[in-house]
């Protein structure tokens, strides 16, 4: 069986237009819906209009009633690891059990140097923090130096 996906940028763009962008893909029957964890574009204008994207998923992904949604990666850098943990919870309730939970340990040096929030070993903090049911997928690669962690939360 073949699944589909898409990632959303939310950057030069009206956020009713970003919310049509994924109501749309999910009426189209994606299995998966993705934006970002940065806090400027990555390409076109690097001051243009950009919407943050934890504030974005909450925003717009209960309102979709099919795929499963979330960030591509979310920065352990930029948040802290027990409020998110509670922040995951409420969004997978939200949606019905369809929150996908990726954390890593960033990579835009911008996005790094403007966040206030700093955590010595953030893929360790990653994997300790929060109420996890133990089943955490590891996912690295020989280009890639952080590891991604994708944490289940308990119900």
């Amino acid at each position: 069986m073949f699944k589909g996906g898409v990632q959303l940028h939310p950057q030069h763009t009206s956020f009713d237009d970003y919310r049509r962008a994924w109501l749309g893909a999910d009426d189209l029957g994606v299995d998966m819906i993705l934006d970002w964890d940065h806090f400027f574009p990555l390409y076109g204008d690097r001051n243009g209009p950009h919407f943050e994207g934890w504030t974005s998923l909450a925003a717009i992904a209960p309102q979709t009633r099919h795929a499963q949604v979330g960030t591509v990666v979310l920065s352990m850098g930029y948040r802290n690891p027990a409020l998110l943990s509670n922040m995951a919870k409420t969004l997978d309730h939200a949606t019905g059990g369809r929150l996908i939970l990726g954390v890593g340990g960033g990579w835009a040096q911008r996005d790094l140097r403007r966040v206030p929030l700093r955590i010595r070993d953030r893929r360790r903090s990653a994997a300790q923090s929060g109420p996890w049911t133990g089943n955490a997928e590891h996912h690295a690669s020989a280009a890639c130096s952080r590891a991604v962690i994708i944490l289940h939360t308990a119900s």
